[in-house]
């Protein structure tokens, strides 16, 4: 990507970063532009789709905790598009068309899956990024920082808003992380079933 490259050349001329990190750096920006194209294209069609706050709710619960807790990752960049608008399309039919009299059950239920395997699994770390010990108990505990303060978000918004969309969309946001973390799981134990 000509940008990454261009960015990457110019903090390694600046010495802002050492000439070796170069090729790190620019893989980097690369995810980086690569996620923000990718969450802009998805918010151009929740306006079109008619419900653009309900999105930007749905990725400000889903960022962060996806950024520290960890989950699904997919083989190529196209995948991770195609699985990134395929929970979109999830998300957009459930705040679309799910019943307002089974919301609360759902906000409710749907927290309490999500708490208990963020508690148990958090984080979960892609295979190709190196991180220490210490950086793994850092991103454990801010996961579960998010986790709560977006769970007590559910549980309030639950009882002082009962079956509003809103608060769904925190619920959604937060359920695809923890949803994430179980597809990640699924295709660690199916990798080392493989290379047995």
């Amino acid at each position: 990507m000509k940008i990454a490259n261009f960015v990457s050349d110019i903090l390694c001329e600046n010495q802002i970063i050492k000439y070796e990190d170069k090729d790190v750096c620019r893989y980097g920006l690369e995810i980086f532009i690569d996620a923000v194209l990718e969450i802009l294209s998805v918010i151009v069609i929740s306006i079109f789709a008619g419900n653009f706050w309900h999105t930007i709710v749905f990725f400000l619960t889903f960022l962060p905790l996806r950024i520290y807790a960890g989950g699904y990752h997919a083989d190529t960049k196209l995948r991770c598009y195609l699985i990134l608008l395929f929970v979109y399309a999830i998300f957009w039919c459930i705040i679309k068309f799910f019943p307002e009299k089974h919301m609360n059950f759902l906000n409710w239920s749907a927290a309490f899956f999500s708490s208990v395997i963020i508690y148990i699994f958090a984080p979960i770390i892609h295979k190709n990024r190196k991180v220490s010990f210490a950086e793994k108990v850092f991103y454990r505990k801010i996961s579960i920082i998010l986790m709560l303060i977006e769970t007590v978000t559910i549980i309030v918004g639950t009882l002082i808003f009962s079956n509003n969309r809103f608060v769904l969309s925190v619920t959604m946001g937060q359920l695809a992380v923890s949803t994430s973390m179980v597809a990640a799981i699924i295709k660690l134990k199916l990798q080392r079933r493989c290379k047995e």
